[in-house]
């Protein structure tokens, strides 16, 4: 009878303390502490529908099929949730589970076996399940049709990792999206990379009086700490440079995009993204080429720091270079300033690999915070650092095509 069913809840989108408590976990991922969830909690990446910006929202897995390797989450809020709507809009989204970045394909679960997934999801844990979803567990009390009722204006998506062999309950009238990557290594995610990360700028500011010039022309060749490059006529006179190099057995095409893509809120810097962050950077670093930054322009604004003044483009030459320069905008009428350029070519080789260069060069106006911020040392070591590091990541991206 109607008057036994279970009465229908009322939903509430959460407020500024839920959600500050709901973004704990994307920060978590952020550090590289995703494997503490497991895969009870997951990160779901994508992008907003109006804003065009990159969102992160925590969720929780119902059920991971090891099947076909869906992981199924509920729509709590129903079709109104802004991750369910802007999945809708702009198909290509991300999970983030345990250690694992997972390019996947959304579907939407038909009635019965969205029914079926949320109820052995109850059944695991009677007890919390009562606390937490009162509502859901009361109308499970009722049957599986009662419980299918009540879902029927919550939405239960199954993200399926795009490596994963489609099955007869993929149709296309139920997908919302595709993004074909397959689970791919973060660079420079995770407690160990930030610890190693530290233990080599520890290392390299002790080493700096023994091999700091050596160090400003690490893994260059011949000429090449020397030579002319893009860039180099913004800073006629440095106070200090360096020009780092690597070889990439891999023509300059699949070069470039990683380094198009360069920056913060773009595809990172693919270096110790986790040490980053805990200084406020922001970063995400990338395992994938991102089509919306392959397309750069002069006078675009990269971003090393969300609170710092972004760096602008001025010269694009795919696939050859690429030359980011910092400087006030009223840097005439300054008494002190600093200016800086970080400078990326790729040299074409004729054996069709290529040599990734990466040029610093900084000029600034006598004076403490100046040569702290933008002098020798100590910015010199931690430069190299992170520099290197990012060299070696893009090698390895570029090389495994």
């Amino acid at each position: 009878m109607a008057s036994e069913l279970p009465p229908k809840a009322t939903r509430q989108k959460p407020g500024k303390w839920q959600k500050r408590l709901m973004d704990l976990p994307v920060q978590a991922y952020r550090l590289g502490l995703g494997f503490l969830f497991g895969e009870r909690l997951a990160v779901l990446v994508h992008t907003g529908r109006k804003s065009g910006l990159e969102r992160r929202t925590t969720l929780e897995v119902l059920q991971h099929r090891r099947v076909n390797g869906e992981y199924c989450v509920l729509s709590g809020w129903g079709p109104e949730s802004d991750w369910y709507r802007n999945i809708s809009v702009n198909p290509p989204v991300a999970l983030w589970v345990g250690r694992l970045e997972l390019d996947v394909t959304p579907r939407v679960l038909p009635p019965s076996e969205a029914a079926a997934v949320v109820a052995d999801h109850l059944r695991k844990s009677p007890r919390l399940s009562a606390r937490i979803s009162p509502a859901l567990w009361a109308a499970l009390q009722y049957g599986i049709d009662v419980l299918q009722e009540v879902l029927a204006d919550r939405p239960v998506v199954a993200f399926r990792p795009a490596a994963a062999e489609p099955g007869p309950s993929l149709d296309s009238e139920t997908r919302l999206g595709h993004r074909r990557v397959s689970p791919q290594r973060l660079p420079g995610v995770g407690i160990i990379a930030a610890l190693e990360g530290v233990g080599l700028i520890i290392w390299n500011v002790i080493a700096t009086p023994f091999i700091g010039r050596s160090r400003q022309r690490w893994g260059t060749v011949g000429t090449e700490p020397s030579d002319s490059l893009p860039g180099d006529e913004l800073i006629t006179d440095p106070k200090w440079m360096y020009t780092l190099g690597i070889g990439i057995d891999a023509p300059p095409e699949r070069v470039w995009p990683w380094v198009a893509q360069i920056g913060q809120g773009r595809g990172g810097f693919y270096s110790y993204q986790t040490l980053e962050n805990m200084l406020g950077c922001k970063i995400t670093n990338t395992a994938q080429i991102l089509p919306e930054f392959q397309d750069p322009h002069v006078d675009d604004e990269v971003y090393l720091h969300p609170t710092s003044p972004p760096m602008k483009i001025t010269t694009v030459e795919p696939p050859r270079a690429l030359v980011l320069f910092g400087a006030p905008a009223d840097l005439g009428n300054q008494k002190s300033w600093a200016i800086s350029t970080w400078q990326f070519v790729i040299l074409p080789q004729p054996d069709g690999s290529s040599r990734l260069l990466s040029r610093g060069r900084s000029d600034y106006t006598p004076g403490v915070v100046n040569r702290l911020f933008f002098g020798h040392f100590p910015m010199e070591p931690i430069t190299f650092t992170m520099n290197r590091k990012m060299l070696l990541e893009i090698k390895r991206l570029a090389e495994r095509e």
